[in-house]
């Protein structure tokens, strides 16, 4: 779900930013829809043979839709990834504007499921993601931290192990960790 909502952000800014950068250019001339779509593909090969580092901070919502409690504040997200040919690797930092709040149960966008048995708010949430993919390795290590909140605002932080997930390196399945972004530069058509 974050990758979605993030990608619909990142293609709207990526869209607006083209307009403004190149507006005075094609003004002046026509492209065809093919011309385009060469172009881009012929930035994409090079880019591919080049490679490149990105660095970049995003801010959004902590919750993500549908679950989506503006109360529980913003997250500064700090990543920076380096691209080169079928090879990537990524790094991912969360920072969160406030600790977790309570929300009763029957708030909008809470289910019976994000309680525990002592009627505690659980509130997951992502502090550091590295991916690493190339021709001997494919994988995304991941450290979450859960939070158990009380209707009295008291927070126990039940931190969760560190995850590793290894995937076969003829199968990239995290590269949607990196597509969002690669796409949002106006590569990988």
């Amino acid at each position: 779900m974050t990758s979605y909502y993030i990608s619909l952000k990142i293609h709207f800014f990526l869209a607006a930013t083209i307009i403004c950068l190149f507006s005075s250019g094609i003004l002046l001339a026509e492209v065809s829809g093919t011309e385009l779509l060469n172009s881009i593909r012929q930035k994409d090969q090079q880019s591919n043979y080049d490679g490149y580092i990105v660095k970049f901070v995003a801010t959004m919502p902590s919750t993500m839709p549908p679950l989506y409690d503006p109360n529980q504040g913003l997250v500064l997200i700090e990543c920076e990834f380096t691209y080169k040919g079928t090879e990537f690797a990524m790094k991912t930092i969360y920072n969160y504007e406030h600790p977790p709040v309570f929300a009763p149960p029957g708030s909008p966008s809470y289910q019976p499921f994000d309680y525990d048995d002592k009627g505690r708010l659980i509130v997951w949430r992502p502090l550091k993601m590295f991916v690493l993919s190339n021709a001997e390795r494919n994988d995304l290590f991941e450290e979450r931290s859960s939070f158990y909140v009380d209707s009295n605002g008291m927070i126990e932080n039940v931190t969760c192990g560190p995850a590793l997930q290894r995937y076969p390196v003829d199968m990239p399945y995290n590269t949607h960790q990196f597509q969002v972004f690669n796409f949002a530069m106006g590569l990988g058509f």
